[in-house]
């Protein structure tokens, strides 16, 4: 069967879409049929390339049954959480009875982070005029006042800013940082969505050493039984960008064997569970690789 190629003409910013729910509004092709979609090239050079890529679909490329095998082996991976930031969607007035921390407060405190002067005119109150009469929206920092430090302090942030304005640089930066690390809660949240990960996953600073995911290691007999899936997925990677594939087995190799599901290069599963994506950049994945779905 044939396969459609579509070649984007542009590039078009959609910062502005992060957070949001896509629909017809947002596309020019709704993609149905086995088809690759490429970026545009450089006048001259052909755009049909590895380099270029941005997608490829396959139809029904798996079988009901691998569908149902994957289904049954990695659903319980996908639990409650609130840790999938823009991606889980646009964010309703409070997280709970949590306050999310505004686009303006988040600004202006970073401002008071690092003052400066010496230009023209008055950033804080710049600041203040470029929000005034704007309903407030969540930073994008997925953040929320702590209400037991806020509440004890009796911390009002319009109050704030006019007290903090007016002090010497020093002390603003002092204010400032007792903001961000006391009354801001270090943790980001989002809308609560079903969403987990299986295998693999590499070490942070609370954590410096790489191990298996929770669903991982408390299931691991259950998780083998998927690998199959995991394969022919990977299977269909090499066949279809072999470039890409070589990449990302490269990066691969470099990992110990026990931290890869065998015969492929996949570290980690990400498993959503009736989940709509909102706009969203993915962090962490290899540039010269490509993210399978």
């Amino acid at each position: 069967m044939a396969v459609k190629v579509i070649v984007a003409d542009k590039k078009i910013d959609c910062k502005h879409l992060i957070g949001q729910f896509v629909d017809e509004n947002h596309y020019d092709h709704l993609i149905e049929e086995d088809t690759d979609v490429y970026m545009p090239a450089p006048y001259g050079e052909d755009p049909i390339n590895e380099d270029r890529i941005v997608l490829k679909f396959r139809k029904n490329f798996f079988t009901k049954e691998q569908q149902d095998q994957a289904y049954a082996r990695l659903r319980e991976a996908a639990t409650e959480t609130q840790n999938r930031g823009a991606a889980a969607g646009p964010r309703g007035e409070k997280l709970g009875n949590r306050e999310w921390v505004t686009e303006y407060e988040s600004e202006m405190v970073e401002y008071f982070l690092d003052p400066y002067s010496g230009l023209a005119g008055d950033p804080v109150e710049d600041i203040i005029k470029r929000y005034k009469g704007k309903p407030p929206t969540p930073s994008n920092r997925n953040n929320v006042w702590s209400i037991e430090r806020t509440k004890s302090t009796n911390f009002n942030f319009d109050q704030w800013v006019e007290k903090v304005r007016n002090l010497p640089r020093s002390e603003q930066i002092k204010e400032a940082n007792f903001v961000a690390d006391e009354l801001i809660c270090a943790t980001t949240y989002a809308n609560s969505v079903y969403s987990g990960i299986a295998g693999w996953f590499d070490r942070y600073p609370r954590i410096p050493y790489g191990r298996a995911t929770s669903y991982t290691a408390k299931n691991p007999e259950k998780f083998a039984l998927a690998y199959p899936f995991l394969q022919t997925l990977a299977n269909g990677f090499k066949d279809l960008l072999p470039q890409r594939y070589e990449a990302q087995m490269k990066a691969a190799r470099q990992v110990d064997p026990r931290f890869l599901v065998p015969g492929t290069p996949f570290t980690t599963i990400t498993v959503n569970k009736t989940f709509r994506t909102a706009a969203h950049y993915d962090v962490g994945d290899l540039n010269s690789g490509l993210s399978i779905y």
